[in-house]
């Protein structure tokens, strides 16, 4: 009976996310470089932040893998900007829940994603394995 209880303790801290501010404040910032990064192409950058078996799920199912988002070109003149940015962490893995919002300059267009994006930290570094939108 105490073996039970020693598991099922054990089971329930695996499940309390830690308010970690540093954590946290590295997540946001990692967001922020990954956005520069889409603006402005910069492969050599993505290619370190995304997991070589990363996956990107859109709203209508389409998946991307790391070799598809590091040869899409950056849309000139698009903006983004993150917000209601909500970062939790267990251990090494790191989900960032928010909102990005998109301004296309040539259409007007302005378009509102929700996403999560899954971290893991790996040497030190947080590394992107998932992105759903």
């Amino acid at each position: 009976m105490t073996a039970i209880k020693a598991m099922i303790f054990f089971l329930c801290t695996l499940c309390i996310s830690e308010a970690v501010p540093g954590q946290q404040a590295s997540l946001i910032h990692t967001e922020h470089q990954w956005l520069r990064a889409i603006g402005t192409h910069d492969t050599a950058f993505l290619k370190t932040l995304l997991a070589d078996d990363f996956i990107d799920v859109a709203w209508n199912g389409h998946v991307r893998h790391k070799a598809d988002i590091i040869r899409s070109p950056a849309v000139p003149g698009a903006t983004q900007q993150l917000s209601a940015l909500q970062v939790r962490t267990y251990g090494n893995t790191g989900i960032v829940n928010g909102i990005n919002t998109v301004h296309l300059p040539k259409t007007d267009h302005v378009v509102r994603v929700r996403f999560t994006d899954v971290f893991y930290k790996r040497q030190n570094t947080w590394c992107a394995v998932s992105l759903i939108r």
